[in-house]
């Protein structure tokens, strides 16, 4: 890592610690203080989605009891791990990677998907953060397999999609151990899976959940849900559109979430990862909000092909 990046990176670390410590004691001043931290490190779209979020962080914000939860429940460790991740991807490593794509002539990605495990001997997250590229989303693999593949990077970001039947106990307290990994579980209609919720939430891991929608959204039971799943620990809730979803349909999920950040109502934040993965990605990678890596081929290699297809669709 150059110079200027160690650099950079321990200040936003020195920044992120003393707001976290700052959130312990006063949720409104240290909530604002990480907020305008981004508002000035992002790009432009990072910039307005952080500056939406702001100027709804009223005195009697509920974000300020979220954070003020999350601080307490949340392992310090964890909370560390996930701001220098954070850094490395949004602040510091903005930067860096658009200088990489111009050394190397073509976009490079901000976040890869992984939907198998990395076979033995990979170099795939070496290559990766060799490019700049810190940020892995992890799906369809095992909870031993999300741990081995986040272990093998502790200085980047993971985020990995389980089911709750696949976070038992003793893999609960695997996870425990992985500082640089979130979870997000998988919410079936007619099923919430508190105990699992609150086992997590005892294990001072960082969680939430992910469900579809349709755009057919009752707002007081959307509410009603959202504060079960605070009460049991959760620190956020992902809305996605189901496959083959509409326009229309999108345009419904997408005015909600929007109108529920500006409130700044909800017990938990809402995500929307179909419109923030392309807010982030247009700051950091343009042309690739989120790439799916095979794990078997060089990222490289990968990347070289597509940007030759891209090339020969132009021409």
């Amino acid at each position: 890592m150059e110079l200027r990046h160690r650099v950079l990176r321990r200040i936003a670390l020195g920044i992120t610690d003393r707001a976290l410590q700052e959130i312990a004691r006063d949720p409104q001043r240290g909530l604002r203080s990480l907020v305008d931290f981004g508002i000035c490190t992002g790009g432009p779209s990072s910039r307005a989605l952080l500056t939406q979020i702001k100027s709804s962080l009223a005195p009697h914000s509920h974000y300020y009891q979220w954070a003020s939860r999350v601080v307490e429940q949340v392992d310090p460790l964890r909370l560390r791990a996930l701001a220098q991740a954070l850094a490395s991807s949004l602040v510091y490593g903005a930067g860096a990677l658009h200088q990489r794509s111009r050394q190397i002539g073509f976009p490079l990605p901000w976040c890869i998907q992984l939907d198998r495990a990395l076979p033995v001997g990979s170099q795939l997250l070496e290559e990766a953060q060799a490019l700049e590229c810190h940020t892995f989303l992890l799906q369809n693999l095992t909870v031993r397999e999300a741990c081995a593949t986040a272990m093998q990077a502790p200085n980047a970001f993971f985020l990995a999609s389980f089911r709750a039947k696949q976070l038992r106990e003793e893999l609960i307290n695997r996870l425990q151990n992985v500082k640089n990994l979130v979870v997000t579980v998988e919410l079936n209609p007619g099923e919430e899976p508190l105990d699992t919720f609150q086992r997590l939430r005892d294990s001072g891991c960082l969680f939430g959940g992910h469900l579809q929608r349709d755009g057919k959204i009752v707002p007081a039971l959307e509410r009603g849900l959202q504060d079960r799943l605070s009460r049991a620990g959760c620190c956020f809730l992902s809305y996605l559109s189901p496959p083959g979803a509409g326009p229309e349909e999108q345009r419904r999920l997408t005015c909600y979430v929007q109108e529920d950040r500006a409130k700044g109502k909800s017990s938990l934040p809402l995500l929307l990862p179909s419109l923030d993965l392309n807010w982030v990605a247009a700051d950091i990678a343009p042309g690739i909000p989120l790439w799916r890596a095979s794990p078997e081929i060089p990222l490289l290699t990968q990347l070289r092909i597509r940007a030759a297809a891209d090339r020969r669709a132009v021409f």
